[in-house]
């Protein structure tokens, strides 16, 4: 099959990208339906840029620079919050269609690069993350963003062009893909560049190794000069921090599981089953590389909430643009040819949720009433408009207990059963074991009002700490936006405040822990049923 006219092909993709934003645009901001925390991190982040800060540098944070700078620069632009996230998200999508249709349009037949470039770009702008029930949410952005990248990636690293090998633009664009990755979520980039790598040097593509290193270190050179050259380090040391964090969980399956568990084990099989066809038919790199990316793949989808195995969407495509002329080869008696269709099919029938899910993202967002609906943060503040949350969500605050804990009714039964975390202490008093079960963002905002007049920077025990957004305060100096259990910012801080019931127990209890390992003196100056606040005491001089 040909590849697709190339100035249709662009076409195309450009109104497909008008496609996906119009609705979300047209509705005039953000309507989310769930995982309000995560709006809440992606805020407080942004907030923080906006007033001039560096992730890494001034705050702690596991995610790249490019997760947030798109939005933070429509937000310094004037933009309200939810707009900028709108704006921002088709800035990554045009960004990233020069990429996505040089690697469908060089790689592809032409139905499959038609379909697979629109793909991409609706995984980048949806309003949706996918789930089993898709919610409206911008949480968890980033992880879309990397998939429409990875989308790319894939196709270079499995497909040789169809029209002969052009090194110079294939590095190029390579090098983009790649160091888009990095700046956005370095697990993604750790997943896929090795195989990258290997596929270069196994076709021989020096040239094209020769300019994606370039390319890389042009966009190396170009985010030091704007951050400076301790970006890197404090970037690498966050990673580092998270990975040794005692709270920081598997996001849902573990990583086997993702692989054989039955949700996944028709996908595992159809692309290693592809991979051992591909190899058979007189193509051994091209299906070596196809099955050594099937760890990235089940990395990338172990390491992201919800597990949501996307590239399987990728994947019916690799399985068709593999196929060898009609009756050209057979394999075990088998027309080569038709065995690829059929795991093709397979693999493009396992993508259907997916597709359906993240594209009709904007079209449920368009058809929320706006009645049912209140500003996420303060309203009164035009820079954090636009991004609404569901007011019966907001409010309905409801908690999570150990009913075998200490005084709870089933205590008895703590001796049958494995024992939790030791229950979180602070200043000699044991603290109840809650976690918030909904309503975080009511509570957090009713936490952000006790402590909106104190006379110094907080520091919140807690997964948490967007309460500067709710009270118009500033942020702490250092702090971490996500706390997966350290004391970032500890030191720029002049009170800890200790929530009686928490977004994250293990994180309170991790950070309360820590605490008590230091020699920082605390006194009680307040508290009410939902936080204890104490001063830090500091010798004068």
């Amino acid at each position: 099959m040909s590849r697709a006219n190339p100035g249709r092909l662009a076409g195309f993709l450009c109104l497909v990208l008008i496609a996906a934003l119009a609705p979300a645009i047209l509705k005039g901001g953000v309507f989310l339906t769930a995982y309000e925390g995560d709006a809440l991190h992606v805020s407080d982040i942004v907030m923080r840029m906006v007033a001039g800060q560096l992730p890494h540098l001034d705050f702690e944070t596991p995610l790249g620079i490019g997760a947030f700078a798109p939005i933070a620069l429509f937000v310094s632009q004037g933009h309200a919050l939810g707009e900028a996230y709108l704006y921002a998200q088709g800035a990554v999508a045009l960004l990233a269609l020069p990429l996505i249709y040089w690697a469908v349009g060089t790689r592809l037949p032409s139905l499959s690069a038609y379909a697979l470039g629109a793909v991409a770009l609706v995984v980048i702008t949806s309003l949706s993350y996918g789930v089993a029930k898709p919610p409206v949410t911008i949480a968890m952005h980033y992880n879309r963003w990397g998939w429409g990248l990875v989308f790319a990636a894939a196709m270079m690293i499995c497909l040789p062009a169809r029209d002969g090998p052009r090194p110079m633009i294939d590095g190029l664009v390579l090098g983009l893909i790649f160091s888009g990755l990095a700046l956005i979520k370095a697990t993604y980039f750790a997943a896929f560049a090795p195989v990258a790598l290997l596929a270069l040097l196994m076709r021989g593509q020096i040239t094209a190794i020769a300019f994606a290193a370039a390319t890389g270190i042009a966009v190396i050179g170009a985010v030091t000069v704007f951050t400076g050259p301790a970006f890197w380090m404090a970037y690498v040391q966050d990673l580092l921090r998270v990975t040794a964090s005692e709270t920081r969980e598997f996001p849902g399956l573990g990583f086997a599981q993702v692989l054989v568990s039955p949700p996944y084990f028709v996908a595992t099989l159809t692309a290693v089953a592809g991979a051992l066809v591909i190899r058979g038919s007189g193509r051994p790199v091209d299906g070596l590389l196809l099955l050594l990316l099937i760890p990235g793949f089940a990395y990338a989808t172990f390491q992201n909430f919800g597990n949501d195995a996307l590239w399987v969407i990728p994947l019916a495509a690799i399985l068709i643009a593999a196929r060898p002329a009609p009756e050209e080869v057979t394999v075990y008696g088998q027309d080569v040819r038709s065995v690829l269709t059929v795991l093709a099919t397979v693999a493009a029938t396992l993508s259907i949720p997916h597709v359906q899910s993240l594209g009709a993202g904007a079209l449920r967002h368009l058809a929320l009433g706006d009645d049912a609906f209140e500003p996420l943060l303060a309203p009164d503040a035009p820079q954090l408009s636009g991004i609404n949350t569901a007011t019966v969500r907001a409010n309905t605050t409801r908690a999570a207990r150990d009913m075998r804990a200490d005084g709870q009714p089933y205590e008895m039964l703590i001796d049958a059963t494995e024992p939790g975390a030791a229950p979180a202490t602070i200043a000699g008093e044991t603290l109840p074991d809650c976690r918030f079960d909904a309503g975080i963002v009511g509570a957090l905002r009713v936490q952000a009002g006790e402590i909106a007049g104190l006379d110094a920077p907080v520091f919140i025990a807690d997964l948490l700490s967007p309460h500067w957004l709710f009270n118009g305060t500033a942020p702490l100096p250092g702090g971490a936006p996500w706390n997966y259990g350290t004391l970032a910012g500890l030191g720029n801080a002049g009170y800890v405040m200790v929530p009686t019931c928490a977004v994250s127990t293990k994180a309170r209890g991790a950070i309360l822990r820590a605490l008590s390992d230091t020699d920082v003196r605390l006194e009680e100056t307040g508290r009410s049923p939902r936080a204890i606040v104490f001063r830090i005491a500091r010798e004068a001089g």
